[in-house]
């Protein structure tokens, strides 16, 4: 009996509901590879606030970039946020039903985490020449123009962003 069904679900005629249905194999896939698209190239929304203001990239301060990158990443999680709304509805109410258990376990996690990333970075100190990476030096840089704008930028919706990627 079982192999009749597995029979007529592979024969199923081929139309835009079987192919492009919210369950469908293929709707995930190309759902996933929108999303991926998104982030790696979320850094062109912040070329919107200059198109719409007509502002100069060359003459921009720091303060100016910083408000670019968080409307680049709020843009993210707004789309991300509408695309899988109905999972991260589902997902937080998994989640509110044991809600201190979760988060004991996360810290407990993340404590680890942590403690191997200091171990590491004293190990890299010590072996390698102390060099700043251009990335870590721009975002140094940035946080000292606008520290709390900078805390919701890489604290809170870049770490969203990615869970929610990622997952």
């Amino acid at each position: 009996m079982k192999k009749n069904n597995d029979l007529q679900n592979e024969n199923q005629p081929l139309t835009f509901a079987n192919l492009f249905g919210k369950s469908s194999k293929l709707w995930i896939y190309i759902k996933g590879i929108f999303t991926l698209f998104l982030f790696f190239f979320s850094t062109y929304f912040a070329y919107i606030p200059i198109w719409l203001f007509d502002i100069d990239p060359a003459t921009m301060s720091d303060e100016t970039s910083i408000w670019r990158t968080f409307f680049s990443n709020i843009m993210l999680v707004l789309i991300l946020f509408l695309i899988y709304f109905k999972s991260l509805k589902k997902e937080w109410q998994i989640f509110r039903k044991d809600g201190l258990k979760n988060l004991d376990i996360g810290f407990k996690y993340w404590m680890i985490g942590l403690m191997v990333m200091v171990v590491s970075n004293i190990i890299i100190n010590f072996v390698f020449v102390h060099n700043i990476a251009a990335n870590e030096e721009a975002v140094q840089s940035m946080i000292q123009v606008s520290p709390w704008l900078m805390l919701i930028n890489a604290g809170i919706l870049a770490p969203n962003t990615e869970e929610i990627t990622f997952r």
